[in-house]
């Protein structure tokens, strides 16, 4: 009889298709299962399903647009770590193994991907062509309460996501869809839980690189003021940038102490008053800071892990141990090799 530790460890999965638990003969057939996400493009999924006798492939079940969510982790601890829409269906004919039926998707986020525009919004508020862009795409919204009223906006040849991240980025806010609910908040700690992988143990692969090539030390914004008629200027230094690592030499001073000062200047339409200027000036930078170290690794599946949140990660040495960001994340269940996490991150300082 297997051991309650050994229990706990058997990876394990729950997928449903519109609403309902895919039945145990689907279940079965499921071969592997990934799910990719990352900081800023929409979450997506594969569902490779054994279908010898082609009955995945001729069913409506997998049809364009049903709605998928998966469960990852372990027996008696699984949580969702994907709900999104059925974007692509892949039937694989081969000769000396089986057939299979590779289901493709994204979240809902994609929907805000589909084609440019090129419109204006007169008399609303940022917060008001958020809920009607989201209401457009079919989504819902909750978001926090931000923006004046515009006389006059356009988005000029942009995709609703890329104008809507603008938005973002000029409130500091975080934009991301869950089910079919667009929400927009104001960026804070997340971290709900700690996750610590430790070389030798849960952290099964880390490579890592300090790089300074990409790095500056100031950044200049400059934008117009169109009541005024005037130019308006922000500009943010590595020392603007907020230390939420735990260390404390960033790239940017190594690149001021050794090679000169490194200025970057961004001409930016949507910035229209100094405080602005100067927010997206210390977004630049701190964004750029980031660059200086980035590393890959894999650990036992961890549904934990998601982007956006901060990993510690330990028995590195004393110059790469530490907390790191998380960018991207790919979770791999396989039928015969269980359970796997992949994630990119990156920081600032050493």
């Amino acid at each position: 009889m297997a051991s309650d530790v050994e229990i706990k460890l058997t990876p394990c999965f729950v997928l449903y298709l519109n609403g309902s638990r895919f039945t145990a003969e689907q279940e079965y057939s499921v071969k592997q299962i990934i799910v990719e996400e990352r900081v800023d493009l929409p979450s997506s999924f594969s569902i490779t399903i054994s279908d010898t006798l082609r009955e995945w492939t001729d069913s409506d079940s997998f049809s364009e647009g049903s709605e998928i969510k998966i469960m990852l982790g372990y027996k008696d601890d699984i949580e969702e770590v994907f709900c999104g829409e059925i974007i692509s269906i892949n039937p694989q004919f081969r000769m000396k193994s089986d057939d299979i039926l590779v289901i493709k998707g994204q979240n809902t986020i994609h929907r805000l991907l589909r084609g440019k525009k090129t419109r204006s919004f007169v008399e609303m508020t940022d917060a008001d062509i958020i809920k009607e862009i989201a209401s457009e795409c079919g989504l819902k919204d909750d978001m926090d309460d931000i923006g004046v009223d515009h006389l006059f906006t356009m988005q000029n040849n942009m995709t609703n996501y890329d104008y809507l991240m603008m938005m973002a980025r000029k409130y500091n806010c975080k934009m991301h869809v869950k089910d079919k609910t667009l929400f927009f908040k104001r960026i804070q700690d997340e971290s709900n839980d700690e996750v610590v992988a430790e070389w030798g143990k849960t952290l099964l692969e880390f490579n890592v690189q300090a790089d300074v090539n990409s790095l500056v030390s100031e950044v200049e914004v400059i934008g117009w003021n169109n009541e005024k008629g005037e130019a308006i200027t922000g500009t943010a230094t590595v020392d603007d940038i907020v230390a939420i690592f735990d260390r404390d030499v960033f790239g940017g001073s190594i690149v001021k102490e050794n090679f000169g000062d490194t200025k970057m200047v961004v001409v930016d339409n949507a910035v229209i008053d100094q405080g602005s200027a100067d927010s997206l000036a210390l977004d630049i930078i701190s964004k750029n800071s980031m660059n200086y170290v980035r590393g890959t690794g894999k650990v036992q599946g961890n549904y934990k892990i998601h982007p956006g949140m901060m990993i510690e990660l330990k028995e590195l040495g004393s110059r790469f141990s530490g907390t790191y960001y998380v960018e991207s994340v790919k979770h791999i269940f396989d039928a015969s090799a269980g359970y796997t996490t992949y994630f990119s991150v990156s920081k600032n300082a050493t």
